[in-house]
């Protein structure tokens, strides 16, 4: 299989595992994975190695070796956990330890790869964060760099530290543009706003001020309203909520039962509001899909393992993603639509 396929693969893996214990995932990387997909030997995976620290004996997942030199620490966390619920610490925790390993690995919600430096804190570690979704460059790119016969570890260090690079100039980019935006928010006032557009209409239809005051009077408030038919529950008790919900700015709540319905559900809001040929439009542009498929399609989706749902008009959303998918691709949804709605998962 060709590096793309592999990740695929690795991709259908993790949503399998999705609700599994933490032994199951990592019997199913040692055998899947780490053997299968990736080349290694019984021999070179290190299962429950003993690592002895401070008064107490500790249990590696897997120690990755290479021609029988350790070269990669691997801690496995159930899917469900964020790199932050003690999957990092850990790691790091063997990593300071044993002094002389510079990569490591965690699989957690996320896949992170990780170029150790023991003169480096903790917060500086250079590390590459993969969603586990198809078709990710970088995961793909792990799959090359970690294939047994291609391993070479200086090169794995050095496409860490470049995508970390990358990450903290992204994110310095991304705080300078907040800044503007938010001087610019500092400024904006509602007299601001109502005397440019008086400025501008007066100017160009020659009219007296009192034409823009009745028509400003009769546009205050107006924003894209809900569609007509579209019926907002009732605030969900706590037996109904499922963890993934929708607030809308006016304070409506799109939640179902099942986080797949309030997916569903949301996406049909869109429809219902800009039309379907518009939200198919901004999925293409932003690349908001699901098993190489646009998340919205006219008729079922063709992906074998897509749990594609209609919701009316002969449309279909495919719902096969765990619920932190769920909320990205909802809040780059609405980010590129202008619908400003906050999207959580509880």
């Amino acid at each position: 299989m060709v590096d793309s396929d592999i990740w695929n693969e690795i991709v259908d893996l993790f949503h399998e595992n999705q609700s599994k214990d933490e032994r199951i995932i990592q019997n199913d990387w040692e055998k899947m994975v780490l053997r299968k997909y990736l080349g290694f030997d019984k021999s070179d995976i290190d299962s429950q190695r003993r690592l002895r620290i401070g008064s107490t004996d500790k249990k590696i997942d897997v120690m990755l070796k290479k021609n029988g030199e350790e070269f990669c620490v691997i801690e496995l966390k159930q899917h469900s956990h964020s790199r932050n619920n003690g999957g990092q610490a850990q790691l790091f925790s063997y990593l300071n330890q044993l002094k002389k390993i510079r990569l490591g690995i965690l699989v957690c919600d996320k896949l992170y790869v990780y170029a150790f430096d023991y003169k480096l804190d903790d917060c500086e570690q250079a590390f590459v964060e993969i969603p586990f979704e198809e078709d990710d460059k970088n995961g793909i790119a792990f799959v090359g760099f970690f294939q047994k016969q291609e391993l070479d570890q200086d090169k794995i260090v050095d496409w860490v530290n470049e995508k970390h690079r990358e990450r903290l100039e992204d994110e310095r980019q991304r705080e300078k543009e907040r800044e503007i935006v938010e001087k610019i928010k500092s400024e904006i006032t509602d007299d601001l706003i109502k005397n440019l557009l008086r400025h501008h209409f007066v100017n160009k239809f020659g009219c007296a001020d009192s034409f823009f005051e009745q028509a400003y009077k009769e546009h205050i408030g107006m924003v894209p309203p809900p569609p007509n038919d579209f019926d907002f529950d009732d605030p969900p008790t706590p037996r109904q909520t499922t963890g993934l919900k929708v607030v809308l700015p006016k304070g409506q709540i799109i939640q179902e039962h099942k986080a797949s319905e309030t997916l569903c559900r949301a996406v049909r809001y869109t429809v219902d509001l800009y039309g379907s040929s518009k939200v198919l439009e901004v999925m293409r542009n932003n690349n908001i899909v699901c098993d190489k498929e646009l998340l919205l399609k006219k008729g079922p989706h063709n992906h074998p393992k897509a749990s594609s749902t209609p919701i009316g008009n002969g449309y279909y959303v495919n719902t096969h993603m765990n619920n932190d998918t769920k909320r990205d691709k909802l809040v780059r949804l609405g980010n590129a639509l202008g619908l400003h709605w906050t999207v959580s998962v509880d």
